[in-house]
């Protein structure tokens, strides 16, 4: 025959006799303390016999497995022709191209790569479109004269969620490489 789950706190939990002040009952008797009290915290009857339905879990990295992982993640000046960084840096000058390198790993079938940057004053974002899968590869994404001076937050992306981090700082001037 079918049987039940086990009764839980929740289920099980009846009111305390009304009465005219009722406190919650102590699940094992405290010992004496020589200390004063505590204030009283009054529980209204029904408190202890309504369940309340827990909240739906958060999802989470470990709840929900992204479709790719993040590697090495770098601001460079430059990138090769496999989009891995060169001059790697992490400050750059106003009219400089600021790339962001980033390497996946078991990236799965219809995964979308992107990254989301921002100053106090400015910032956009980027998404591919959905994804072949790739065991591994560089993909450099890039941001042309920020215009806005100042440290810069790179959130890299795996369908939308936040996957790694990084920094630059934009500095008052043409070009780092003068």
């Amino acid at each position: 025959p079918p049987t039940a789950p086990p009764p839980t706190a929740a289920s099980t939990a009846a009111p305390t006799s009304p009465g005219p002040s009722p406190t919650a009952l102590p699940e094992t008797s405290p010992s004496p303390s020589p200390a004063p009290p505590a204030p009283a915290v009054t529980v209204s009857p029904t408190a202890a016999a309504t369940p309340v339905a827990p909240a739906p879990p958060t999802p989470t990295r470990e709840s929900t497995p992204l479709r790719a992982n993040v590697g090495r993640v770098a601001t460079a000046l430059t990138v090769d022709g496999l989009q891995r960084p060169q001059d790697v840096s992490e400050v750059f000058g106003l009219d400089d191209r600021v790339y962001i390198s980033v390497e996946f790993r078991d990236v799965r079938e219809g995964a979308r790569l992107g990254f989301r940057w921002r100053s106090h004053s400015c910032g956009g974002e980027y998404e591919t479109g959905p994804q072949q899968s790739l065991r591994r590869g560089y993909f450099a994404f890039y941001v042309d004269e920020t215009n806005c001076v100042g440290e810069h937050t790179v959130e890299i992306t795996v369908d939308g969620a936040v996957a790694a981090a990084a920094t630059f700082t934009v500095v008052d001037r043409p070009s780092v490489r003068n």
